[in-house]
């Protein structure tokens, strides 16, 4: 089973009108540190961001729900995080 890390990140203050991120990268995926860059610059900008990297992964794991139960896993957990911020910021 991979290991997976989790960062759960906010600023002080978010950025007004700014949306709340989930960035979900894989371990073997080429475009990880891009990614996990992407998570870096949403933070310093004030954003609530959470990332996880999956390690084991590779690109596009979340698609293949059959191959890899690590994809419902990290659905779940995006799915969750969305649940969160919608209800705090309530839903359209």
């Amino acid at each position: 089973m991979a290991r997976i890390r989790t960062r759960h990140r906010s600023g002080p203050t978010t950025t007004r009108g700014s949306h709340p991120a989930v960035v979900v990268t894989a371990e073997y995926d080429p475009l990880r540190d891009e990614g996990e860059a992407y998570a870096d610059k949403l933070h310093a900008a004030g954003v609530p961001v959470t990332t996880v990297r999956y390690d084991g992964m590779i690109h596009g794991f979340v698609s293949m729900p059959m191959l890899f139960a690590e994809g419902d896993q990290a659905m779940r957990e995006i799915a969750q995080t969305l649940r969160t911020h919608v209800g705090k910021r309530g839903a359209p």
